[in-house]
């Protein structure tokens, strides 16, 4: 998804932004001919931090061994390593965020807890194991809403 990442020249102070728009179009495209399962949808962020750390780290690469090897002249094409870092920081920001959600299992009639859960996955396996499943929801709640 590097593609849906913005360069802004060093005119601009080299910011680098994600433009969620492009992801938003990428992914309405691709789901047209094969939709994303929930675990694929929830692991986007994730992927998105991590493949943000790989750039980050081959740029760091690159600009070691430039110096281990001694190559130096305009020739040597080096891109700031920074800007990939910032990308990383912002994507883990939001993975960092969703992390802060917590998935509560309630009882449709009193509204009782029956579990809290760190997954949608993990609510919707206990969800399963219940006798008559249509008596009981699944709501979300970030930890702040519960605090």
């Amino acid at each position: 998804m590097i593609f849906c990442t913005t360069w802004g020249g060093a005119e601009q102070g080299e910011s680098v932004n994600f433009d969620r728009s492009k992801m938003a179009a990428f992914l309405q495209g691709y789901e047209s001919i094969r939709p994303l399962n929930g675990e694929e949808k929830r692991a986007l962020p994730v992927m998105l931090a991590k493949a943000a750390v790989i750039f980050w780290l081959l740029r760091l690469n690159v600009i070691h061994y430039n110096r281990t090897e001694g190559r130096t002249g305009d020739n040597i094409m080096v891109k700031n390593p920074d800007l990939m870092k910032r990308l990383a920081a912002y994507h883990w920001a939001h993975v960092e965020k969703s992390q802060n959600t917590v998935f509560v299992l309630l009882s449709k009639p009193d509204n009782q807890i029956v579990g809290v859960f760190s997954s949608i996955t993990q609510a919707e396996q206990a969800h399963d194991h219940l006798t008559n499943t249509n008596d009981f929801t699944i709501e979300t709640y970030t930890l702040d809403q519960l605090a």
